[in-house]
């Protein structure tokens, strides 16, 4: 076998291309592999795939092809031009490599899986040999190629989502994530978190997307809760508060009672509460045995940050509830119980919780959380931490939808 035939046939080619001539560098470890095609061929329209006569040549150009032996290879050709009836000149389609672009398919497809399995963009660039900038290219062009797809594949069946912020640069600067919680996907990534921010994805959406929307999981966020009741059809109905969320606020109202309550007693020389905040807001089931005897002593003093604990955890019952009724009855009475005690932080979180009710026992019929999306926050977290951060939005909002936006992104 010759090198021509050989690297046909690793290339794939078929009339009317053939390898017209393999040259050799073992000093610069390089291969050029010059490929030509036959006379007398027509040619298929990009648009249209009408059959056309070949009407000139693009210039040559090379194309980064997978290394042969670890030299690295070059594929370089014409690409023809064909002169289409109803589309005028135009440059045909090649079958090594995407148009545009200077590597082909193969080569693409291997930076693709590099890139997925080192998480940044420096380590693959290392190991493909080529520079930052050529695999971040061949990234977003990846992220592009994905999401036509998914617009070509119709509208998305989306039922439920969730939706949540992520810090992507010091300071208060933020990015709304949406997901799709059934399929565990980030749908898109709008900059910013304020309510333009969310409406504009509903704005994107077709009238039968927005109406298929049965639930949508998020924090008690103002602006997400605004664009989620004008964007959608019936949009108030479809909030389902995050119960995560709202137990982290119930976390930070024990604490600011066992904070105060701690100050009280170390004047006194009571060391009760003393390093104890780790210990309270743990789940009862989920704290390490070795605090039991410490836990039951403080339960059976007469403490403010012992009530606000039972409270806590008390609540925590809510999401138990079989239907909505028994939730509304259970929140009454825990509502009651903890505005009826003496204790501030408990009280202004029952009042602020019974203004939301009904979005949150709505958890009943849509048993969603933003689960999902904290997930997908960890896995970005990951990614910002060994790309050391992210200049901008759109370099995160690529990143994002790389890894996280379930897309087809092989050429």
């Amino acid at each position: 076998m010759t090198n021509d035939d050989f690297y046909e046939r690793i290339l794939g080619l078929a009339a009317p291309w053939f390898v017209e001539r393999v040259e050799l560098n073992v000093i610069q470890g390089r291969v050029d592999v010059f490929v030509e095609h036959r006379e007398g061929w027509t040619w298929r329209c990009p648009h249209c795939q009408a059959a056309c006569p070949l009407h000139d040549h693009l210039p040559s150009r090379a194309w980064r092809h997978l290394d042969t032996c670890q030299m690295q290879t070059f594929l370089h050709a014409r690409g023809p031009r064909i002169d289409c009836p109803t589309h005028g000149v135009q440059a045909a389609a090649l079958p090594w490599a995407e148009p545009l672009s200077r590597f082909t398919r193969m080569m693409e497809a291997l930076v693709i899986d590099l890139l997925r399995h080192c998480r940044n963009i420096t380590s693959a660039a290392a190991l493909a040999r080529l520079s930052w900038k050529q695999c971040s290219h061949i990234m977003a062009r990846a992220v592009a190629r994905g999401l036509a797809r998914r617009e070509e594949g119709g509208p998305l069946p989306v039922k439920r989502l969730c939706v949540d912020e992520k810090r992507y640069q010091r300071g208060h600067v933020y990015a709304t994530v949406v997901c799709d919680v059934d399929k565990g996907i980030v749908l898109d990534v709008i900059d910013g978190h304020k309510t333009e921010s969310l409406a504009s994805f509903y704005r994107d959406l077709s009238r039968d997307q927005r109406e298929r929307i049965q639930a949508v999981a998020m924090d008690m966020h103002a602006p997400y809760i605004a664009a989620t009741r004008d964007g959608l059809p019936g949009g108030e109905s479809k909030i389902v508060f995050d119960r995560f969320h709202i137990m982290k606020q119930t976390n930070e109202a024990l604490e600011r009672v066992r904070a105060g309550e701690h100050r009280e007693l170390r004047v006194a020389g009571n060391d009760t509460l003393e390093r104890a905040r780790q210990m309270l807001l743990w789940a009862d089931e989920n704290r390490p045995a070795k605090y039991d005897d410490r836990m039951k002593r403080l339960r059976e003093q007469d403490l403010r940050t012992g009530q606000a604990w039972s409270m806590k955890e008390n609540l925590r019952r809510l999401w138990e509830c079989q239907t909505v009724a028994k939730a509304r009855d259970f929140f009454k009475s825990w509502f009651d119980w903890a505005t009826g005690s003496a204790i501030k932080p408990m009280q202004r979180l029952a009042r602020l919780l019974s203004t939301r009710l009904e979005n949150i026992i709505r958890f009943v019929e849509h048993p969603i959380t933003t689960a999902k999306s904290e997930g997908i926050n960890s896995q970005i977290s990951s990614a910002q931490h060994r790309a050391a951060g992210y200049r901008n939005f759109s370099r995160l909002r690529q990143a994002i939808l790389f890894f996280c936006g379930g897309l087809r992104l092989h050429p």
